[in-house]
């Protein structure tokens, strides 16, 4: 069964995509294109570098690339969506405080 996903975007501006389906687990990670997704806060992007060490020890990951967002309060570009989804299979976002 699949279960929907509701965004909710409180800066007021309407969201790009409204629902959004979890992606299926894969199963096997051997090849996956992983993307990180830093998003300004402080230490974001220590989270992800130490992420990315971890995963690469762990599992047979093909390749990750790093985004950053123009400011973590602001909504995520158009064109880094778009970016994301034709150069990974999945995007983790960090969000420390």
């Amino acid at each position: 069964m699949r279960k929907t996903l509701v965004i909710l975007d409180p800066s007021g501006i309407p969201p790009l995509i409204e629902k959004v389906r979890p992606a299926a687990r894969p199963a096997f990670l051997e090849g996956i294109r992983l993307g990180l997704l830093d998003n300004t806060k402080p230490n974001s992007d220590k989270l992800l570098c130490r992420l990315e060490k971890r995963l690469h020890r762990k599992y047979p990951i093909g390749s990750f690339t790093h985004y950053r967002k123009h400011g973590s309060a602001l909504p995520l570009e158009e064109d880094l969506i778009e970016r994301m989804a034709n150069e990974c299979d999945f995007v983790v976002n960090a969000v420390p405080d």
